[in-house]
């Protein structure tokens, strides 16, 4: 189970986070093809999966878990977790496979870190899911997804 990521945090780490809330904030009155309600509830599963995978390393938190959709984020998955002694690649491996085979869409920018808990050396993966050769990357990682890339899922 994760700890509150806010033991853990040193002033730059929560200077960073602060920063990516005051932006999603903005972002949100300016939104891309998602309303802020449906935003809202893909942050909500985007920091499931990212709770779900700290969970699994020693001492693993959840720094940041973000969905973000507007004018100057349009569409962006960004999580960052610390570990005390995992392997920060095969971690980052693992939080990338769980958020391509999540449902939360749409999803034009994949950004994941994992890094040392004490703030040290970091393992980070972007991707952009428009450019084809991230695509192809990501699909050759993970496979295709069950859930296209670009839309929203149908009410269940």
């Amino acid at each position: 189970m994760s700890r509150p990521t806010t033991s853990r945090m040193g002033g730059r780490a929560l200077g960073s986070v602060l920063g990516a809330t005051v932006l999603a904030a903005l972002g949100a009155g300016c939104n891309g093809d998602v309303s802020t309600t449906e935003q809202q509830g893909l942050g909500t599963q985007v920091q499931a999966v990212a709770d779900q995978v700290a969970s699994g390393l020693p001492g693993g938190t959840v720094v940041e878990a973000v969905y973000e959709d507007g004018a100057t984020s349009p569409a962006v998955v960004r999580v960052r977790l610390a570990c005390d002694g995992c392997e920060r690649r095969a971690a980052a491996d693992d939080l990338a496979r769980a958020l391509w085979e999540s449902t939360v869409t749409p999803v034009r920018s994949l950004v994941v870190s994992v890094e040392e808990a004490d703030g040290g050396r970091r393992v980070e993966h972007v991707w952009s899911t428009v450019t084809p050769e991230d695509r192809a990357d990501l699909v050759e990682r993970y496979g295709e997804r069950d859930t296209p890339i670009g839309t929203t899922p149908a009410p269940s």
